[in-house]
């Protein structure tokens, strides 16, 4: 009798412990890169690392974005390109790069709160790309961005820019949910 009772102390305790596990097992916190400079020489992430945006990073050389890569932003953050900045964020029909909330736990429950937040539309603002030519968005996912007093999650502004086979969901906005086209040019 006794050993049935230790036998099923044993089964309960390895399910509790089983149980406080994160969901994403491959969650790696070592993994994470706050991203809190400006962007001033070529840069390149990639899928290896989790980027999490606290504030507003200018994004003034190229900066490339590998497939499978996830940035998670705080609410009132975003990135803006300046003068000699590009975005190149090109991923992939099976690897797409995803922009969303610190509260979404895609990848991982960055925020440590286990299930204590929830994602919302608008809990961080946009991607400004301003006047200057030449960002390209293939097979991106914008999650949770936008302001009610802004236009879009991804401002195009007045560039010759590309964005391709992209989903913009669950974003808030003045005028649009998504992208807001001041000008656009295809190329």
């Amino acid at each position: 009798m006794k050993t049935k009772i230790i036998i099923a102390l044993t089964i309960i305790s390895l399910i509790g412990i089983s149980s406080c596990e994160k969901d994403d097992p491959e969650y790696d916190p070592s993994s994470v890169v706050i991203v809190d400079y400006n962007i001033y020489e070529a840069a390149t992430w990639d899928a290896d690392s989790l980027y999490v945006v606290p504030d507003w990073i200018k994004v003034d050389a190229l900066l490339t974005i590998e497939p499978g890569t996830i940035i998670k932003f705080h609410p009132g953050s975003g990135l803006e390109v300046w003068e000699n900045g590009t975005i190149k964020a090109l991923g992939s029909s099976t690897d797409g790069i995803v922009f969303t909330s610190i509260k979404d736990d895609i990848g991982g429950d960055t925020n440590e709160d286990e299930s204590g937040t929830s994602p919302d539309a608008g809990d961080w603002d946009y991607i400004d790309l301003g006047n200057q030519n030449g960002s390209q968005f293939i097979y991106c996912t914008f999650s949770y961005g936008g302001t009610s007093s802004y236009f879009g999650t991804l401002n195009l502004g007045n560039n010759y820019s590309k964005i391709d086979y992209c989903t913009f969901k669950n974003n808030d906005a003045y005028l649009s949910g998504g992208v807001f086209l001041w000008r656009i040019n295809c190329s």
